[in-house]
């Protein structure tokens, strides 16, 4: 009759003294097994997507794993991601670099600008001072030919007068002797004459010969201004 069971002496620390005529059955002791120095121990990594323990015969088995190949593609996915983002920031970054040198370089332009305006004004002032000056130098000379011209007639009429009053102190009965124009010489009528307008040459032909042939001159007709009809 065979008995079935384990044999409760077995797992003692004495044993089962009955040895094989036990009835019971004896289960092979899980005895340690030395190491063997010859026999060298596999190598373990660590898988840093999975955080894992993998050895080296299964690292390939690993990677092809649907879990390891889903964090590679996550991974390459935010790579990408973080990559596409820092070349948009660059971008930007580029574009903010142009935006203040076009900034600059339009600053520069509007300084050169107001600096060439500014020239220019100031250019346009002097030249404005330059022309008031030379009109009031002009205007001052004028003043000044007409005090000359005035004095050059107040003496002619001065000399006149003199040469009148002289011959009035010779006592001359003739009565030409008592007109003074007649002791005018026909230089000095002429000059007077270029003095007055056309109508009062017109009416001073009109008083004598001598006059008549004094206006006769071409000399005397050269700037007189004839009115129209």
């Amino acid at each position: 009759m065979e008995v079935r069971g384990t044999c409760k002496f077995i797992l003692t620390q004495e044993g089962c003294k009955k040895g094989a005529d036990c009835p019971f059955v004896h289960p092979r002791r899980a005895t340690p097994s030395k190491s063997n120095p010859t026999k060298k121990k596999k190598k373990k990594g660590w898988c840093k997507l999975c955080e894992v323990e993998v050895t080296e015969g299964a690292r390939e088995v690993h990677e092809q794993g649907k879990k390891h190949r889903q964090l590679v593609f996550e991974k390459e996915t935010q790579q990408r991601n973080q990559q596409r983002l820092d070349d948009e920031k660059s971008e930007r970054a580029i574009a903010e670099l142009r935006k203040r040198k076009i900034k600059l370089q339009n600053r520069k332009r509007n300084a050169q600008a107001e600096i060439v305006k500014a020239r220019t004004q100031r250019a346009r002032t002097q030249a404005k001072e330059r022309i008031i000056k030379q009109d009031t130098e002009r205007r001052l000379q004028e003043d000044r030919l007409k005090e000359d011209e005035i004095t050059e007639c107040a003496r002619r009429r001065k000399f006149i007068a003199s040469i009148c009053s002289r011959s009035r102190d010779d006592g001359e009965t003739d009565l030409d002797s008592y007109d003074p124009f007649q002791q005018i010489p026909d230089e000095i009528l002429l000059h007077l004459f270029s003095l007055l307008s056309y109508r009062d040459l017109c009416a001073l032909s009109l008083v004598n010969s001598r006059w008549l042939r004094i206006m006769h001159d071409s000399n005397l007709w050269r700037y007189i201004i004839i009115p129209p009809p």
